[in-house]
């Protein structure tokens, strides 16, 4: 299936009016992904996998050929030196899942990219608008602070079927991860907090929380379920002293549909923002520094519903601490 809709996406060109690209030809690539996400944090592939949608103001357009550039700094990216990876022109319509062939990315490595496309007459469009991708850890000596462990003396680990490989069933009751505080996770300025999620049927409006850190106004919080007349993603944040949560809509019955999802909410200093499978579905201004006091221990799953994977990592990555569940 997926060969099938990658081929539909090479052949098939929307036509969008009677503007022009300043290059005159009308085609350009729209829409970047990498990794199925727009600016991911916390890539754990060494081989980037780069998406695009092709758009054109002509008729019957096809994409002959695309470059693609890498860069380890926004200025290199904004000169077109891609010193990461330059792919130079490569004949090709292929616009899914293309994989970086450049330079061994590292751990925390933040790189900006952009490409630019051909079309049937071999003439070049405009780069792309820039994009970005954050490493996760590539390598488990890589990984900081401590292995996690069942809460309560003695409790085993129950194993199902994951998003890749096996996951912690937890049935937040008798089942729930605690992780013994660990200062790295709470840095000063910017915070991503993600995890892959498979809520059972039960699913309802009581609150499922995927991550809890207990500290006052201190503490963190990422949450599935209802508070008013929002049931969403909930991420609660301790900033400038004052604790505050925020929710963001989506939907119990996506959730519940028998599929992984990926929930992750960020704060970068000036705003929180709240993800669901890789699309923002939310955000609030918020502004000033992450509290820091307090050492309680963070639990995973701590209400019944949710399966986050087995393992949560701390590490820094340019200048902020991701906490990832998967």
């Amino acid at each position: 299936m997926k060969r099938f809709i990658g081929m539909l996406s090479v052949g098939i060109i929307a036509s969008l009016g009677h503007h022009s690209s300043a290059s005159g030809i009308g085609i350009a690539a729209k829409e970047l992904r990498c990794e199925y996400s727009v600016n991911p944090v916390g890539v754990d592939s060494p081989r980037p996998r780069f998406s695009w949608v092709l758009e054109s103001t002509r008729r019957g357009q096809m994409q002959s050929a695309y470059q693609v550039l890498v860069a380890g700094s926004e200025d290199k990216l904004k000169s077109n030196f891609g010193d990461k990876w330059d792919s130079g022109k490569v004949v090709s319509r292929e616009s899914i899942n293309v994989a970086y062939e450049g330079k061994a990315l590292s751990t925390g490595e933040k790189c900006y990219w952009k490409i630019r496309v051909w079309d049937g007459n071999d003439k070049p469009g405009d780069y792309s608008a820039p994009r970005t991708f954050e490493m996760g850890l590539l390598k488990e000596k890589d990984w900081q602070g401590e292995w996690i462990g069942m809460a309560g003396p003695g409790a085993p680990l129950r194993y199902i079927a994951g998003k890749s490989g096996q996951a912690v069933g937890l049935d937040g009751k008798s089942e729930c991860v605690k992780i013994e505080h660990y200062a790295q996770l709470k840095p000063k300025a910017q915070i991503t907090i993600s995890a892959w999620v498979k809520p059972n049927e039960d699913l309802g409006d009581g609150w499922r929380e995927i991550y809890r850190k207990e500290d006052g106004d201190a503490r963190q919080l990422l949450a599935l379920g209802k508070t008013g007349e929002i049931w969403g993603v909930w991420f609660g944040r301790g900033i400038n002293g004052s604790y505050t949560e925020h929710g963001a809509s989506t939907s119990p019955e996506k959730l519940r549909d028998g599929k992984w999802h990926f929930i992750a909410a960020t704060y970068d200093g000036s705003a929180k923002r709240i993800l669901v499978d890789g699309k923002e579905i939310g955000s609030a201004e918020a502004n000033g520094q992450i509290d820091r006091d307090g050492s309680s221990a963070a639990y995973i799953g701590s209400r019944n519903g949710a399966q986050p994977r087995p393992r949560l990592w701390a590490w820094p990555l340019s200048r902020r601490i991701i906490a990832n569940v998967g």
